[in-house]
């Protein structure tokens, strides 16, 4: 910019309501490419995001933990991919339906994330949304850890470097399956009072997609 005037930054939070409430992905920022056969598609920066930036929400049908439950046993191992449990909530966010949004389609990534979910209020309903957790630069991948031990990707990581296994094993300190390592995140952009989720992915026998 002229002058050396510095881009005005969007608060993160009323980013994350606005895209909430209209329902939408930031396709100007972002775009899914397929990677391989492995892992599927993945979703790209288009454009860079600072720490603590709003990048987009998981959306999909809002359950009760009970018919979450139903659909597991009814779903496909891939399908059952895409359930996450919100955490003291008794509620769950079904992505499985292909509907075209980006949420869906972010991979896990244990060793060095980019970004984390956490949840968002509108009109009391919770959304969960990804937040930056450092700078992300234009092409890098979009990815979260996803929580847990069991993915089978990160068993052949595992493998391959042995000396991170006391990284990987850190258990979660506050709730099962969401990861409990530090985050230099900009709090004050999210609302701390529903900060967590737990994401139901337990991809054991399905072929790999999409994580």
């Amino acid at each position: 910019m002229a002058g050396g005037e510095k881009r005005q930054r969007i608060n993160p939070k009323a980013d994350a309501i606005s895209h909430i409430k209209n329902k939408t992905d930031k396709l100007d920022s972002l775009e899914a490419l397929f990677i391989n056969a492995e892992k599927g598609r993945g979703v790209f920066a288009k454009k860079t995001f600072n720490q603590g930036d709003f990048i987009l929400e998981y959306r999909g049908d809002l359950i009760s933990d009970s018919e979450a439950q139903r659909r597991r046993e009814v779903y496909t191992p891939t399908q059952r991919v895409f359930i996450f449990d919100l955490a003291g909530k008794s509620l769950c966010v079904d992505g499985a339906k292909e509907d075209g949004s980006l949420g869906r389609l972010v991979n896990d990534d244990h060793l060095n994330p980019n970004s984390r979910m956490r949840l968002v209020e509108v009109d009391k309903i919770s959304h969960i949304c990804l937040f930056a957790t450092r700078p992300i630069s234009i092409s890098e991948e979009i990815s979260y850890n996803y929580g847990g031990k069991d993915w089978p990707w990160r068993r052949s990581q595992q493998s391959l470097q042995p000396h991170l296994s006391a990284f990987v094993d850190t258990p979660p300190a506050n709730v099962e399956g969401v990861s409990s390592l530090p985050e230099p995140c900009d709090t004050t952009s999210v609302d701390n009072n529903t900060a967590e989720q737990t994401q139901t992915k337990r991809k054991t026998s399905a072929p790999a997609a999409d994580h």
